[in-house]
This record gives C-alpha cells, structure tokens and sequence, in this order.
C-alpha cells in the first residue's frame, strides 16, 4: 500500500512536469535589438578620396528620455541597442571618448508577433529614417530596415576622423 501511494505520487509529479513543459520559444530573450557598426571616415592621400573602414571606438551611450546607460567607456565597434516598443521613434545620446556627444533619432514602425498564450509577442521595427547631431558623426546609413534578428546590421554610424 504504502509503495503503491509512493508509485502514485512520482507518477502524478512526473505528469505536471510534463504539462508544464514549454515549447522553448519562451527562453528566448523577447527584446530585439538594433545592431550599430561604427566606421571612420578619413581622406587617404595616395587615393586622393575619402575611405570608410570599421573602427573601435571607446563609447558611452545613452537612452534619452530614460536613465538607462547602455554602454560605459566601452571599446566597441558594434553597439546593440534597444529600440522602444511602444512608440515610433528611439533616441540616444553616443559619446566616443572625452569628445562632444552627438544624439541619433531612429524613426521606425513596430510590428507585434504573437507567440502564444503563456509567451506573450516579440516586437520587431522596420527602420523609417534616422536624423543626427553633427559634432562628431558623419552620417547615418540604414543598412537592413527590419529589426529582427541582432545578428544582422542594421545602421552604420560614419564618424569623421579627429
């Protein structure tokens, strides 16, 4: 009796494991992020022409209208960053080095995809437009509009060289 009641136990513990165990959609990070590569634009002289190339640069980058810091005196050449879910435009504010900071405004559209009940949606963007300070940018380019996936770039930033 007491073996069968033991038996009946693990066996009942062994199905609400099973009911509870999710597809491992869930276990995905549900935030998309914008990928951000950072090239540097100088004249070369022996080409007579100005030449763009990756660069790392040591940056610090903000969120604006929010206190979040992204990155601290952080040498990156790629920066992931957050776009907002629930309106049209993300803003922040990037600072290479000690030099004067420049603030980008991303102008994007959101699109919910519902996953399922107990996950909730994943946001994706499609990237509009950009506009930037100029002290110490270049320029923006739009390389992939859809913000999907964090392995994909999806802006360049062009600064000049100092």
């Amino acid at each position: 009796m007491k073996y069968r009641l033991t038996y009946a136990l693990v066996f009942c513990l062994l199905i609400l494991v099973g009911c509870t165990a999710s597809d491992g959609e869930c276990r995905k990070d549900n935030v998309v992020v914008m990928s951000v590569s950072l090239y540097k634009t100088v004249f070369n002289t022996e080409k007579d022409a100005f030449v763009s190339s990756p660069t790392t640069e040591r940056m610090t980058v903000r969120g604006l209208d929010n206190d979040s810091i992204l990155y601290h005196e952080q040498m990156v050449s790629t920066l992931n960053l957050p776009l907002r879910a629930l309106h049209n435009s993300s803003s922040f504010i990037l600072q290479r080095g000690f030099l004067a900071s420049d603030t980008i405004v991303i102008f994007h559209d959101n699109v919910n995809k519902f996953i399922s009940l107990e996950c909730g949606c994943f946001v994706y963007h499609t990237l509009k437009s950009t506009t930037t300070t100029t002290h110490q940018i270049d320029s923006l380019v739009i390389e992939n509009s859809y913000v999907q996936n964090v392995a994909e770039k999806h802006l360049r930033i062009y600064y000049r060289a100092n």
